[in-house]
Parts: structure tokens; C-alpha cells; sequence
């Protein structure tokens, strides 16, 4: 499923939602958690195939991250959308297969994130929130953490609980204050000892 027709479906959502500032979805390839914002995650079901030796595979764990910002002033917001591929198991060749996403499964994803736009940024609520994915079949085995992406980058839901979270980094006296405090508090615990 291309980019455009995520777009689209998301700028219909937008618009049956009666949302009337302009929102725009950003594939970002390379979005990862840090940049301030609000985040909120995904699981789908999809297909993948290798390109390398054609084997294929389902996973109800295809991991969606999205990091939503609104600018009230210009009444306008973005939505950065990133999903996590998957490497075949059964070759070596170690590429990541981008997964293939039915159109109702894309549409839920697209509802449920207009759905978080409308809570957390108008005060507005929908009764359909949080639609779950439909399976197509089954997929294999449990989560194969070795060969997902996300899990790669430590974002994967069997790591972090799925939902939304805001994150605001920290600047770097923060840090530095928070990494003090730290080693005090084992150096206090070792001399106690």
C-alpha cells in the first residue's frame, strides 16, 4: 500500500472527524523516539514476503509509530508516521520486507489515530476508538524479536506497552544532572554495604 493512499485516507478521516484546522501525514523512514511531541503506537496485521528466497509470512505485530504535533497558532498539525519491517527467518539474507497492509487494516490504524488527535487535541470524543486490526489467516509462531525492526530500536510492544506517551527531551544539564545523581546513589549503596 503506497504512501499516497495512507495520506488520502488520512486527510478523509481528518475531515469526517469535523476537524477543521489542516493535518498532514509525514512518512518519516528514519522517526525514531526523542524529538518532542506525542507518540502513540500501533500494532497491525499484514503479510510480508522475501524478496531474496520468497518465503511468506504473517504478523499480527506489525509495529506503526506515530509522533502527532499541532501548532495552534497557524491551526495546522503533523502527524510523522513510521512502520517497521521485518526480515525473513528462513534465509540469511537479513533484508528488512516492508509488510503489506490490507486496506481495512490501514483504514483502522488511520481511524485510531484521528481518533488520538481528536482526544488530545480538541477535547473531543469518538465512540469507535481504538479499533483492532482484522487477522487474515494466522500468523507463525510467537513475535520473532530477532528479525523486527522495532525491536531492533527497542520500541517493539513486548517491550513498552502499546498506547501514546509524550516525550520532551531533556537538555544536556538535565542529563548530566540526572547521571550525577545516579552514581551517587550507587556509590551510596556500595558504601553501605
Amino acid at each position: 500500500m503506497g504512501v499516497a493512499v495512507w495520506k488520502e485516507e488520512f486527510v478523509n478521516k481528518i475531515k469526517e472527524a469535523d476537524i477543521n484546522d489542516e493535518w498532514k501525514l509525514i512518512v518519516d523512514e528514519n522517526l525514531l523516539k526523542g524529538d518532542r511531541g506525542l507518540y502513540y503506537t500501533q500494532n497491525t496485521f499484514a503479510g510480508f514476503n522475501c524478496s531474496n528466497c520468497r518465503h511468506h509470512w504473517k504478523s499480527s505485530k506489525v509495529f506503526i509509530l506515530f509522533m502527532m504535533n499541532q501548532n495552534k497558532t497557524f491551526k495546522h498539525g503533523t502527524v510523522k508516521m513510521r512502520i517497521f519491517r521485518q526480515a525473513c527467518k528462513s534465509c540469511t539474507a537479513d533484508v528488512l520486507e516492508i509488510p503489506k497492509i490490507t486496506h481495512e487494516n490501514m483504514e483502522r490504524v488511520v481511524r485510531n489515530v484521528v481518533t488520538k488527535i481528536q482526544k488530545k487535541f480538541y477535547s473531543m470524543h469518538d465512540p469507535n476508538e481504538d479499533l483492532k486490526p482484522q487477522s487474515y489467516g494466522r500468523s507463525e509462531g510467537p513475535h520473532d524479536k530477532e528479525h523486527c525492526e522495532a525491536c531492533k530500536h527497542n520500541l517493539c510492544d513486548w517491550q513498552v506497552q502499546p498506547g501514546e506517551y509524550e516525550m520532551e527531551p531533556y537538555s544536556s544539564n538535565a542529563l548530566t544532572g540526572i547521571l550525577m545523581g545516579l552514581g551517587r546513589l550507587t556509590l551510596n549503596n556500595k558504601i553501605k554495604k
